[in-house]
């Protein structure tokens, strides 16, 4: 919907967490909701941000979780077929309940809907990480890489993939690739120095 604060908050869907957007985000969700109560994707964008507050521990309090957990409860009842809401749910589940296996319904199901959403595919392959199903990871990252190729995270997630599957020349190749967008990252230089040490044990390139 044109009009929705969905369409003002840009700075959620950044690669990095950013604290200080994401709190601001806030305020004009919660105005958004209390004119329109039945706009399920402004209650969906308002639990996905309370959820990553309170998962990256920014705010790890009860308060948090119950503002999160009644915006997402608030979004399903609304609309709980739109994939957006689903996509904020399976992050509320991954994130809040730590329920992996209900976050992976909720996202299945959001990737229906949003088959190209790069969120989507990197929730579940933090998701088929953790269940060692490295195939799938590697799926999904792929695709992601193939979507939003500037986005460096998700060439540092690919390469990461790479390393837990010992395909070493491409882990580094993703590495080269998730440098230039960002070369200050330190996601990159970690993945780099296991890729090294697998190759070489420790010294100083690991």
């Amino acid at each position: 919907m044109p009009n929705s604060s969905f369409n003002k908050v840009g700075t959620l869907n950044q690669p990095h967490f950013d604290f200080d957007a994401w709190q601001k985000a806030i305020i004009p969700l919660e105005e958004a909701v209390t004119l329109d109560p039945q706009f399920a994707e402004d209650y969906a964008l308002l639990a996905k941000a309370h959820s990553r507050i309170y998962y990256l521990r920014r705010d790890h309090t009860y308060d948090r979780h119950q503002k999160a957990e009644r915006a997402n409860a608030q979004a399903l009842s609304v609309d709980a077929g739109n994939p957006e809401v689903q996509m904020a749910a399976g992050c509320f589940q991954l994130w809040v309940k730590k329920d992996r296996v209900a976050a992976l319904s909720f996202l299945e199901q959001a990737s229906k809907g949003l088959p190209n959403s790069v969120e989507v595919l990197k929730a579940r392959a933090s998701i088929y990480e953790v269940q060692g199903k490295f195939d799938l990871y590697i799926e999904a990252v792929e695709k992601a890489t193939n979507i939003s190729s500037l986005d460096g995270s998700c060439w540092t997630m690919l390469a990461f993939g790479y390393e837990f599957t010992y395909q070493f020349s491409k882990g580094l190749e993703s590495i080269t690739k998730s440098t230039a967008p960002d070369p200050e990252a330190a996601w990159n230089h970690l993945a780099k120095g296991f890729i090294y040490f697998q190759l070489k044990g420790a010294d100083e390139d690991s």
